[in-house]
């Protein structure tokens, strides 16, 4: 079985999506508000991924829609 890479290079940041390794979209309860109940939403990265990027625990990312087909998280640049 071969495994295909697909790189996406923004700025100096390089992302490897493997399609062996894909993740999953969890919802899950956050908390009842007003008698509605809040949800958040949470992808799981890979740990190897995560050592990759170089990124902590703690960092702060940010989100992009990229033309309503899909989403681009990158760590939020320090200001």
């Amino acid at each position: 079985m071969s495994i295909w890479y697909i790189k996406i290079v923004v700025s100096h940041l390089y992302i490897r999506y493997q399609i062996a390794n894909i993740m999953k979209l969890q919802k899950q309860k956050a908390r009842e508000y007003k008698g509605k109940t809040i949800y958040k939403y949470v992808i799981v990265i890979p740990p190897k991924d995560i050592g990759e990027l170089g990124w902590t625990e703690g960092i702060k990312v940010e989100g992009t829609v990229i033309n309503g087909k899909g989403y681009f998280i990158s760590k939020k640049a320090e200001c």
